[in-house]
């Protein structure tokens, strides 16, 4: 099966397609729209255990508006330039993962195969996340 593929068409079943038509080098685009996981697997096995993590968990990544963004690879989004600055920025290794939230700013970082359950608990104690929920 064609990862990329599978990648781009989980972005897109995950609402989140737009994000997909424009090139951008910095995530301000996404602020107050989107929470961010900037992700770097360790390996393609990784990677599969994270895709699979993540068509499991769906509803609960559109629910907290979670864009999850692979950059070990190249991205629609963003040129390898752009890319690169990013990995730089959050000091991303393999096997890094960094969730920033809708003000822009880092919330957490793991290491390992990204294991969502802690960000969405800890996304579910922010403030503006809380709101959503009331609404």
């Amino acid at each position: 099966m064609n990862w990329a593929y599978l990648i781009l068409s989980f972005l897109v079943v995950g609402g989140i397609s737009a994000c997909a038509e424009k090139k951008h080098g910095n995530l301000s685009q996404y602020q107050w729209k989107n929470r961010i996981i900037l992700t770097y697997p360790s390996s393609e096995e990784d990677w599969k255990k994270q895709l699979q993590s993540m068509q499991a968990t769906k509803n609960e990544i559109d629910d907290r508006d979670l864009l999850i963004l692979r950059l070990d690879q190249a991205l629609d989004q963003f040129s390898n330039k752009e890319r690169f600055a990013l990995i730089k920025k959050y000091k991303l290794t393999p096997g890094t993962h960094v969730l920033i939230g809708k003000d822009g700013f880092e919330k957490s970082r793991q290491k390992g195969v990204l294991n969502l359950e802690p960000y969405f608990k800890l996304i579910d104690t922010m403030p503006m996340r809380k709101k959503e929920m009331n609404r």
